[in-house]
């Protein structure tokens, strides 16, 4: 009976800032550990409030969208809440929105993180990358436009060819993808999308000559076999 106008405390709030650091991370790691999703989740506010580290949360937050979690968007933004321009963050919070078919948000933050940061190319990418996917293509065009020199790497090709295609320009896509697999001899996406460009032209011995490479590399088997047979009975 003593014990009953006792106030039972939560024990975090008996820690100072450094104890309660370690007891965030413990719950963080311990959730991780046993891959539990809620456990990781409850743990969320308590690393918020010790203010833990991006790269902690960068952990938990890409096994939460490797497991396309629902609670991967929310647990991101309490992350961002304590580290709102980390890149790492950023890219993966508009990652996650893309999964769960929010691209438009996902544009609408790398838009306004770009404008903080105009100098990230990986921002730019990741921004790029998400007007390919929700099909507008002009201003993706005009952000790859500007990426130049070494930036230019085989993925930066592809998607400037990704957004000629959208816009009806599969002529100026040609070079793209041929730089983008010169680089990246088994870039099995660009090995594809040049395929079918051909195809279309038509230009069947070109056609032919892609889709046996992807078949080389094992890239949807069926399907390449199928278009070789299509191509062969075209040519005769």
């Amino acid at each position: 009976t003593a014990l009953r106008n006792v106030e039972v405390r939560q024990p975090e709030e008996r820690l100072t800032p450094e104890a309660k650091s370690t007891y965030a991370f413990l719950l963080y790691s311990q959730a991780l550990n046993a891959e539990d999703e809620a456990a990781l989740l409850q743990a969320a506010p308590l690393m918020a409030a010790a203010k833990l580290p991006p790269n902690i949360w960068l952990e938990g937050g890409v096994w939460l969208v490797s497991r396309k979690s629902e609670g991967a968007i929310p647990y991101l933004e309490q992350g961002l809440s304590v580290a709102p321009d980390d890149m790492s963050l950023n890219l993966l919070h508009a990652e996650a929105l893309m999964e769960q078919g929010t691209p438009e948000r996902g544009v609408e933050l790398m838009r306004a993180y770009l404008k903080k940061h105009p100098e990230s190319l990986d921002a730019r990418l990741e921004l790029a990358l998400l007007l390919v996917k929700t099909k507008q293509y002009p201003e993706a065009e005009k952000l790859l436009n500007s990426v130049t020199g070494k930036q230019r790497t085989p993925l930066v090709d592809y998607y400037h060819a990704r957004a000629l295609i959208g816009m009806d320009r599969p002529g100026e896509a040609v070079a793209y993808l041929q730089r983008a697999i010169k680089d990246t001899p088994d870039f099995v996406e660009a090995l594809a999308e040049l395929a079918f460009i051909y195809e279309q032209k038509p230009d069947l011995k070109a056609a032919r000559g892609v889709y046996e490479k992807l078949l080389k590399l094992n890239f949807s088997s069926q399907d390449v076999l199928l278009r070789l047979i299509n191509i062969s009975l075209r040519m005769g």
